[in-house]
């Protein structure tokens, strides 16, 4: 439900499970530009993202609509 909510031309992340059974979705740019996602059960978006110098962090719920921060991140990470 993420990736069909995500914005059209959004590149493709790598898609992966954790071992407790959350989906994480993966965007790498570059070794100082990344950023992952992991889908929880409950329909939490917890992220991490490294942009160069600068971190991002935290949790945001999902409810069909992607939070403006994700979408934000996705953008500088993917950006050319």
């Amino acid at each position: 439900t993420l990736l069909r909510a995500l914005p059209p031309g959004t590149p493709e992340p790598a898609v992966g499970a954790d071992p407790d059974g959350d989906i994480t979705l993966e965007w790498h740019h570059s070794a100082r530009r990344t950023l992952s996602i992991s889908v929880t059960g409950d329909g939490d978006l917890i992220y991490a993202a490294l942009l160069g110098a600068s971190r991002a962090y935290g949790v945001e719920p999902f409810w069909g609509v992607v939070p403006q921060v994700v979408l934000n991140l996705v953008g500088r990470v993917t950006s050319v």
